[in-house]
């Protein structure tokens, strides 16, 4: 059975990590872009125990950049578990969807030395990323005939429930020629 070892046992303290680099992604912090990357599957390197919290966003910094990471790569790296400011929006600001708001909590630290590539993650081809897009269209495409599909199914029961209710909207039929042609200008129907 592994133990989670959560990070407040180690606050205030250096130590090696190792995890997946999962994805890349920014915010805006007033009028600058902050790039940023998020690190999964974090370990504690030396006793080999999953860290809480599993994923940690980390700001990209020369210590990863100079190692060259890409998704998939797993590192290991050094950082200082400490207190940390997590909440922000999109512009830098405490989120105004969030109950919690703005709320420190133990993590890793932004300043992360010793980076190291201990396994390079499947470099993709262009094929598969070709046969990736195309599965996205296909399934947008899916999605768009599911939907008029869905639409047109809805219009028919509207129009089938609408002949189906009693005509309150429509004119009283009382008085209406059944013979009287349609279409045809009111001199031909009065000529008759």
């Amino acid at each position: 059975m592994t133990f989670i070892l959560p990070l407040h046992v180690l606050h205030r303290e250096v130590h090696r990590f190792r995890g997946v680099v999962d994805r890349f992604g920014s915010f805006r912090c007033d009028e600058e872009s902050i790039q940023t990357l998020c690190i999964r599957q974090l370990h504690h390197a030396r006793s080999n125990r999953p860290v809480l919290p599993a994923h940690w966003w980390f700001r990209l910094r020369e210590g990863w950049t100079m190692a060259g990471i890409q998704t998939g790569d797993e590192v290991i790296f050094t950082a200082k578990v400490q207190r940390c400011t997590k909440g922000l929006d999109q512009y830098g600001e405490p989120s105004a969807n969030d109950p919690r708001g703005r709320r420190q909590v133990i993590g890793l630290g932004n300043r992360v030395r010793d980076v190291v590539v201990s396994r390079r993650g499947l470099i993709p081809s262009s094929r598969p990323q070709r046969l990736k897009a195309l599965e996205e269209e296909i399934e947008g495409l899916r999605l768009q005939l599911s939907q008029a599909r869905s639409a047109r199914a809805f219009g028919l029961l509207q129009a089938h429930a609408a002949m189906n209710r009693p005509h309150l909207l429509s004119p009283p039929l009382d008085g209406w020629d059944r013979c009287q042609p349609l279409g045809q200008p009111e001199e031909l129907r009065t000529a008759h």
